[in-house]
């Protein structure tokens, strides 16, 4: 497999802006919850409510630093950049 520039970008981007998306833990720790769940450790409506919150917050999070993600967009897939070199 090779990864596209748009692929490149978005992995590149997301490491700037919030290197948990790209990274394994975030998955991890809601894999966790949902087998708590399913032993009766916790209740669903409390690991939905955990992680509704914990991507509300990554969300603010790219949409205050959205202009990283243009910039490496635009530097991956060959547009003009606001990035200087």
């Amino acid at each position: 497999m090779i990864p596209s520039g748009l692929g490149i970008g978005l992995v590149h981007s997301y490491m700037q802006i919030d290197p948990e998306i790209v990274l394994p833990k975030v998955r991890s720790s809601i894999e966790k919850m949902c087998t708590q769940i399913a032993k009766g450790e916790v209740q669903y409506e409390r690991v939905l409510d955990s992680a509704i919150e914990l991507f509300r917050k990554k969300f603010i999070i790219f949409q205050e630093n959205i202009v990283v993600m243009e910039n490496s967009l635009k530097l991956f897939l060959g547009g003009p950049s606001k990035i200087e070199l």
